[in-house]
């Protein structure tokens, strides 16, 4: 069956980059785009009109969401912060006893389906099509939460298992300690082997999988040697959160005496199959007093990609320095949310403007840079042609956003209204693998209505507050190392 998309504006792919076609169409036959233009001469079974200053464009590619952990309390610390450890980027950095760790308790099975049903949900609304997401994993042999939300809702994603050699606790005086178990580090990468086996192609090959060495300082080097083996064998990429914050930076240091991205260059562990997320602090950062500024090179050279999710560090005081350097080295850059709400419209801003803010150069971190990572960059990562774009060939992977309101007000290029003023809310249309799974703004798989579903979160998130303050190793109340905004009776 044939369907043609009219609108106002499309975003074409051509050569090597988007166009904008006024007043084009996108034809796409079962999963695949077969039609890009300004007009089509044959015929179509089923006709989708955006007229109006509406804008259909190729799906996004979040290269970091959380969807599929399930539900996150990242909506405590969101404007507050930790003292201790430099201010490490984050609030799931401290559970029992313990520091850069998650801080939410396992979810026990429906609570762990529920969440993960929330997440997936939020990330389709967003115009995310594709979702490089972690799981927390099921805690028996049923499906996984995460692959099963993303096969419900028709969501493309990449899923995958955090593993590592070391677990954190801290002392009662606060000294945080790394705990090495290697052997535990090997079995939990055969458990993630074993996951990525099992769903690599799940639910008609909407469901991908990688290797997810979690975090670059709590992983050996024999760790992430087996790991890239793994990856050969298995025909998966990888990806791990590295040169994210300023203790694991001068960590690696005084075990290495190298950066982080020397240590892994050096390793052989970068490539083109790797996703970097984050890897802020690289040499030539101003936090770190570190000379020289060979770090961003060394990623472009090895074809390595760098996942940038600006607007979670941003709230942690944290930028990239900068976007505009890594796209001028030539990185691969895509966009990640890493955070809630996971809007990847709002993540093309945030990363647009926090460039121009750090370049101090109004003429970086254009509307065009952010739009390729979020689109072509993402694709990229995943090494998918057939992703990020409409154009023959592609995969049916389309979005409808409406930028006919009075907030984003007259469109005179629809790209830079689109990341300048536009919100996930816009998002109207979202089509997957050729199949509508959002409609008039509404998540069509859901297992419930929406408010629904929201009441059933809130319950489960205020229930998690007492489970979540007695991981605290000082024995803090929620309260008191986050505190509210006003006093609340």
């Amino acid at each position: 069956m044939k369907t043609l998309i009219r609108g106002s504006y499309v975003v074409g792919f051509e050569g090597n980059g988007h166009r904008v076609i006024r007043d084009g169409v996108v034809v796409y036959e079962g999963d695949q785009i077969v039609h890009v233009g300004k007009s089509y001469d044959g015929t179509a079974d089923v006709t989708i009109d955006a007229p109006g200053r509406k804008l259909v464009s190729p799906g996004i590619i979040d290269a970091q969401a959380a969807g599929g952990r399930g539900l996150d309390v990242q909506q405590f610390a969101t404007d507050v912060g930790r003292k201790d450890f430099f201010g490490p980027s984050g609030w799931n950095f401290a559970p029992s006893k313990s520091y850069l760790e998650k801080t939410w308790p396992r979810d026990e099975k429906e609570a762990a389906l529920l969440g993960a049903e929330f997440g997936m949900a939020r990330v389709l609304k967003s115009g995310t099509t594709t979702a490089v997401t972690p799981s927390l994993g099921p805690d028996d042999q049923s499906e996984d939460p995460a692959v099963a939300a993303a096969g419900q809702l028709g969501t493309r994603a990449y899923v995958s298992l955090p593993y590592g050699s070391a677990s954190y606790y801290v002392d009662d005086d606060g000294t945080c300690h790394y705990l090495w178990d290697e052997e535990k580090g090997f079995a939990d990468l055969e458990r993630a082997k074993a996951f990525a086996s099992r769903y690599d192609g799940a639910y008609g090959g909407l469901v991908k999988t990688m290797l997810f060495p979690y975090r670059l300082d709590a992983c050996s080097p024999e760790l992430l040697r087996r790991t890239k083996a793994a990856a050969r064998e298995l025909n998966v990429h990888i990806r791990m959160n590295s040169a994210q914050f300023l203790l694991e930076f001068y960590e690696i240091i005084r075990r290495h005496a190298k950066t982080p991205v020397q240590f892994l260059a050096d390793l052989g562990f970068l490539g083109p199959e790797v996703i970097l997320h984050h890897c802020i602090f690289t040499s030539g950062h101003s936090w770190l007093a570190y000379p020289g500024d060979t770090d961003v090179a060394m990623v472009a050279d090895s074809g390595a990609s760098v996942s940038y999710s600006p607007l979670a560090f941003a709230r942690r005081s944290v930028a990239l320095e900068s976007l505009h350097k890594y796209l001028t080295a030539g990185i691969n850059m895509a966009l990640g949310t890493d955070t809630t709400p996971p809007d990847m419209i709002m993540m093309m801003r945030w990363a647009s403007v926090i460039c121009k803010m750090v370049e101090r150069n109004v003429n970086t971190g254009t509307a065009a840079d952010v739009f390729n990572m979020a689109t072509l960059g993402g694709a990229k990562a995943l090494a998918r042609e057939d992703l990020g774009r409409l154009a023959p060939g592609a995969k049916a992977d389309i979005i409808i956003v409406d930028l006919d309101n009075l907030r984003v007000g007259p469109v005179d290029d629809p790209i830079r209204a689109l990341v300048h003023y536009a919100t996930m809310d816009d998002v109207k249309t979202v089509i997957v693998d050729g199949k509508v799974v959002v409609q008039d703004g509404r998540v069509l798989g859901l297992s419930r209505d929406e408010g629904e579903l929201l009441d059933l979160v809130q319950k489960l998130s205020d229930a998690r507050k007492d489970a979540i303050a007695a991981r605290d190793w000082a024995g803090r109340t929620l309260e008191e190392k986050y505190p509210p905004t006003f006093p609340m009776d």
